[in-house]
């Protein structure tokens, strides 16, 4: 008897809103973030995040003003608080891929100027691996989120910006200078997860279940330095190991046709690698602020936002909506009103 066989879609779940979809709501927003540094308060134009040239990022000009630059403020959870996630999953066709995914995959799959994260590059990984045959794919993910990092205060605009709000067709012509939305603030965490994949053509009910013994022995048994269970030899057999941890922004992908003593010592030497860093997260993000100094309450100068970023503590940024703001929605209904007051 053969296992069943699903086709795998080389898509983005379409479960989940688009970029487009989530910004159409004019509600503040996160989107998987790497290494990449991006400053507190720099633009974001929502209407150029398929701009392959340019992208949706404004980063020469802000409508906030310069002279009254806020602080950054870390709200960090306790030490062992904190939001964590852990999750197993085993799937014997490739159809169930979606069980393996990290996560990353979403939002930004696809938009050009929107950092690609190694969870997300792990991801696509795990869809386009579609096991041809019987096939076996087992994963380990984990992600931790302990606080954030945010302004201490809603930063005012500049005499410039107010004067364009107040001004005919204001709002239309402040998004056009500045963009819809501004980076707010940094989500602080990490992620980090592995999959393993295993197929062969062969019909022989015998060869899938010393596959599938292979597989887990490799994977799982991070102690284990041999196996006596040999893997199926057939010439159509294939092993393929991705992992990824986006704390230090890595990621490998090994990939094999059988699975000669060395490939198989590669493989387990690699599972047993991401594997401890999926158990060690928690402990290495903890680590990772206590380096840096960052504390429960403290203000921080924009100029921290460099170390943040290419430490591999920000997995997410804040994109909030300028209309939102207080000062936005009080100065373009003013031009409004001069407007009426003009007409009548």
């Amino acid at each position: 008897m053969s296992l069943k066989k699903s086709k795998v879609v080389d898509e983005p779940d379409p479960t989940r809103p688009t970029l487009e979809e989530t910004i159409q709501s004019g509600n503040a927003f996160t989107v998987p973030w790497s290494h990449n540094v991006k400053p507190l308060m720099e633009g974001f134009d929502s209407t150029k995040i398929r701009d392959k040239s340019r992208g949706p990022w404004i980063s020469y000009i802000s409508p906030f003003d310069e002279n009254r630059i806020p602080k950054m403020e870390a709200v960090l959870a306790e030490p062992g608080g904190g939001i964590s996630s852990f999750h197993d999953g085993k799937s014997t066709h490739a159809g169930t891929c979606t069980e393996h995914l990290s996560g990353g995959l979403g939002l930004t799959a696809g938009v050009p100027g929107v950092s690609v994260t190694v969870s997300g590059k792990y991801d696509m990984n795990c869809i386009t691996n579609q096991n041809v045959g019987d096939g076996i794919q087992i994963s380990r993910n984990t992600s931790c989120r302990v606080g954030r990092i945010v302004l201490d205060r809603t930063p005012p605009f500049s005499a410039e910006a107010v004067a364009m709000l107040r001004a005919n067709d204001g709002a239309a012509r402040f998004k056009a200078k500045y963009g819809d939305y501004y980076v707010a603030g940094y989500e602080l965490g990490a992620d980090a997860g592995a999959c393993m994949s295993a197929s062969s053509s062969s019909s022989r009910k015998e060869e899938t279940i010393e596959l599938t013994v292979t597989v887990e022995v490799l994977f799982w048994s991070e102690s284990v330095t041999t196996s006596t269970t040999k893997a199926t030899t057939t010439a159509d057999s294939a092993f393929s190991f991705c992992g990824y941890n986006s704390l230090t922004n890595e990621i490998d992908k090994i990939e094999t046709k059988g699975l000669k003593p060395s490939q198989q010592e590669q493989i387990q030497r690699a599972a047993g690698e991401y594997l401890a860093q999926v158990r060690n997260l928690y402990p290495n993000v903890r680590k990772r602020l206590g380096e840096l100094g960052v504390q429960d309450g403290q203000k921080l100068p924009l100029t921290a936002a460099t170390q943040l970023c290419r430490s591999g503590l920000v997995v997410a940024i804040l994109l909030a909506p300028f209309t939102r703001l207080n000062e936005f929605v009080l100065n373009a209904y003013a031009s409004r009103n001069l407007l009426d007051l003009d007409s009548n």
